[in-house]
């Protein structure tokens, strides 16, 4: 079949079906261009701001880098320390169990302590509330409640864990186990799971009620996909305020966003937006604009967020929350 050729303008007035191919092909600059597509960052590619190969710590705790500490203990086992902490740890639990009870008439029983060097063991802190019955039943665990002193928990650099008996052991044989997290920087934001079906993931601070001026960070990368048009429009949303009570100065978000240059030199801050508001128990959108003028499809950003609390009252809980992060480009296709 040849070809029919129109030397005039042709309009058609129904549909117009191709079954071939159309040549030339559609240009980009002939498809509409799209200013605010949204791109919603997954929360797995949220990262720990100065250790980017460490995830965002979830709950406040790097859960999957658990530690442990354990305590054999037999009839002639004295006051000592078991371990020695070599960078910042968390305590999370602290279980014994008795394989054999001790016989003596009157109590014998155990407190797990922290103790800082040159502190001995028996002047240290206690991890938890009551004692570790060292006479309580054969073969069974005994969970110790964790100290409601949220600092007897922070295990510093150096310092040991023991154990500090009272009473005669006699026969008294089993093991004390603790189990530690590595210890959360202070200036880390976190990811939230809550519960499923009730709470959706968001990142978040801790509470920071009475803490004075605090500032967490986190950082993603993100990558202008094919679709993105040369020096469109590139923003940055979140979706974010306060969770429990606001705070009593401010809060706030702010964004720092740096190209990739393939060499390790970023240049300079491509946003000029300011940090705005959140001092809302209503979470609103707050949108930071990029300089977008040389980008192109293909660039990575590397993007640190902020959240920044100043309160200084006491017993209300003050949670910066961040529930949604997208990116917002002018895309052709």
């Amino acid at each position: 079949m040849g070809q029919n050729v129109f030397n005039n303008d042709v309009r058609i007035n129904g549909n117009l079906t191709v079954t071939g191919n159309r040549l030339p092909s559609f240009d980009r600059d002939e498809l509409t261009l799209e200013t605010s597509a949204i791109y919603v960052v997954p929360w797995e590619s949220f990262r720990v701001w100065d250790a980017i190969n460490t995830p965002l710590p979830s709950e406040g705790l790097l859960e999957t880098c658990l530690a442990h500490a354990s305590f054999p203990y037999n009839p002639s086992s004295l006051d000592t320390p078991c371990f020695v902490a070599g960078r910042a740890f968390r305590v999370l639990s602290v279980v014994g169990r008795v394989e054999a009870a001790g016989t003596d008439g009157s109590a014998v029983t155990a407190v797990i302590k922290k103790a800082a060097s040159a502190t001995a063991i028996t002047a240290g802190t206690a991890l938890h509330t009551g004692t570790f019955n060292l006479k309580g039943t054969a073969a069974t665990n005994q969970t110790l409640s964790l100290s409601a002193t949220s600092t007897d928990l922070d295990i510093a650099s150096g310092t040991c864990i023991g154990v500090d008996f009272t009473g005669t052991l006699t026969t008294a044989t089993g093991c004390i186990t603790i189990t530690l997290s590595p210890a959360v920087s202070p200036d880390d934001l976190r990811l939230v799971g809550g519960t499923f079906a009730t709470n959706t993931p968001s990142i978040q601070t801790p509470d920071l009620h009475a803490g004075g001026s605090s500032t967490r960070y986190c950082r993603f990368q993100f990558q202008l996909p094919p679709e993105y048009q040369a020096g469109e429009s590139v923003q940055v949303r979140l979706h974010s305020g306060m969770l429990t009570h606001v705070a009593d100065t401010t809060a706030t978000v702010a964004i720092e966003a740096y190209l990739s240059d393939r060499e390790r030199g970023p240049g300079s801050n491509l946003c000029p937006t300011a940090a705005q508001n959140i001092n809302s128990l209503t979470l609103a959108d707050q949108t930071f604009v990029i300089t977008a003028t040389s980008l192109e499809p293909g660039d990575v950003l590397d993007i640190r967020l902020t959240i920044a609390i100043n309160d200084a009252a006491g017993g209300s809980a003050v949670v910066g929350c961040i529930g949604e992060v997208a990116m917002l480009l002018g895309i052709r296709g």
